[in-house]
């Protein structure tokens, strides 16, 4: 038998990460025309043919690995040569989220229209560009029968794809999102309970009074924010119009939520921004930078929409996205501009080297961090209905940035095909972005979210 790369091997609970995808191949199996014989199980495992798909495999698994890295996890080959064995085999494959179907020999669409049994989601395959009778058969039987959550690919390169987007949904049902505070008056287009977000889509979400993070907040010890303050400082370009003390309060706020963060085991958070200008003259515009260049995506204002978008964002991209206001718009020239008080350093990619930054005062009192985007840079703009069902996405290309007068904010100008029909169709202010064109990706995505994505 052909031994598989190291990436592959027989998915269980204990190694497979929650957050990575795990796929189960099954080798399909039918009776010969001619003959009406179907080789047993035993047969089939020693035969060339067997031998011969198992590489087939091997190509789709390296074309994943290098689009998913180790995010993927195949185990070893089934093989299914009659609806009895799918049904021996429920047990084997109940950790698998993906079942990747291949013919094998045979009229095998006769036992792969039992796939349905396993309850998972399929995508059917055979080899680049040969999708086969046996494979379409099946995939149409499956479809007419209602199990619409089955695909069909006809190159590694559609399989990596689907598997990316399955992987995606996975990861947002795996979501463990903590709210800091409450969405307020800067945000009435958003909804104001996150329990919304996990009955609609499965996230896990905790709320965090502002009340609980200020005691977090008071037990930090000087030696522990001051340091990392002066971290802050020393890789900053320039501080406008702020203090140290006023850093330390960041840095202090910053290491209260994190504390929070590895307590509840989250990863990805929002933040009522204006309850803790209020209450404690600081501000978390450094924290939502540090935290999304950590991966883990962070909201400002407590804008669960926003933050939604994020988490979308950054899974089908794999980099940190950008969150910001509307406030200007050019008709003539199919611009808009969006500012807010942060953003993330690394938005090119996790593995980039993060952008310069300065740090300047946010309302007198709070500390914001500043950097610019890089221009001609193709970019994804979505925002997310405040009823969770709609949601509008617009590819564009950055422009120029941090071009008006109030530069102390970040600041994008954004080139779109048509801004007028974009602001026709707004769902809201705040603008969530990231480096790189996903519309095919978001849209793909949308509907196995029930949302109904238009594209401006």
């Amino acid at each position: 038998m052909l031994i598989f790369p190291n990436t592959i091997k027989n998915v269980s609970v204990e190694d497979t990460n929650v957050m990575k995808l795990g796929v189960q191949p099954v080798f399909f199996v039918g009776p010969f025309f001619s003959t009406s014989f179907t080789p047993s199980k035993d047969e089939v495992l020693k035969s060339t043919t067997y031998n011969e798909l198992t590489k087939t495999i091997e190509d789709v698994v390296l074309t994943t690995r290098d689009r998913l890295k180790d995010d993927v996890v195949f185990s070893e080959p089934l093989v299914a040569t009659n609806r009895k064995e799918i049904q021996e085999a429920s047990t084997q494959v109940k950790d698998a989220d993906v079942l990747l179907a291949l013919p094998l020999s045979g009229e095998s669409q006769s036992t792969m229209v039992h796939i349905g049994l396993f309850k998972k989601s399929v995508i059917f395959y055979q080899r680049r560009n040969f999708p086969s009778h046996f494979a379409c058969s099946a995939y149409g039987r499956l479809r007419s029968d209602g199990l619409v959550d089955a695909e069909i690919a006809f190159t590694p390169k559609d399989v990596a794809w689907l598997l990316h987007l399955q992987l995606a949904q996975k990861k947002i049902r795996s979501t463990r999102l903590v709210v800091f505070g409450q969405p307020g008056p800067s945000v009435p287009d958003a909804i104001a309970d996150p329990a919304e977000l996990s009955s609609r889509f499965g996230l896990w979400t905790k709320t965090v009074p502002i009340e609980e993070l200020m005691k977090e907040y008071d037990q930090i010890a000087p030696e522990q924010y001051e340091g990392l303050a002066r971290q802050w400082m020393q890789k900053t370009s320039a501080m406008n119009d702020v203090t140290e003390e006023q850093i330390q309060r960041a840095a202090r706020l910053h290491l209260a939520i994190q504390h929070f963060i590895s307590r509840l085991d989250a990863n990805a958070a929002a933040v009522d921004c204006m309850m803790l200008l209020k209450l404690a003259n600081v501000s978390p515009c450094i924290s939502v930078e540090q935290l999304d260049d950590m991966g883990i995506p962070t909201g400002c204002e407590a804008d669960l929409n926003s933050i939604f978008a994020k988490i979308i964002l950054n899974y089908l991209s794999g980099k940190p996205a950008f969150m910001g206001n509307l406030i200007a718009i050019d008709p003539e020239e199919n611009t808009l501009t969006i500012v807010h008080n942060t953003m993330p350093l690394l938005m090119a990619g996790l593995d980039t080297d993060p952008r310069p930054f300065t740090l300047w005062s946010y309302a007198k009192v709070g500390v914001q961090i500043v950097s610019e985007m890089t221009t001609d840079h193709e970019v994804t703009l979505l925002r997310i209905a405040r009823n969770l069902r709609d949601a509008v996405v617009a590819r564009g290309r950055i422009v120029s940035v941090n071009a008006l007068a109030h530069a102390r904010y970040v600041q994008v100008s954004i080139k779109l095909r048509d801004v007028k029909e974009f602001l026709k169709k707004l769902l809201g202010n705040h603008h969530a972005l990231v480096y790189g064109d996903y519309i095919r990706e978001f849209k793909y995505l949308a509907t196995r979210l029930n949302l109904r994505a238009e594209e401006l």
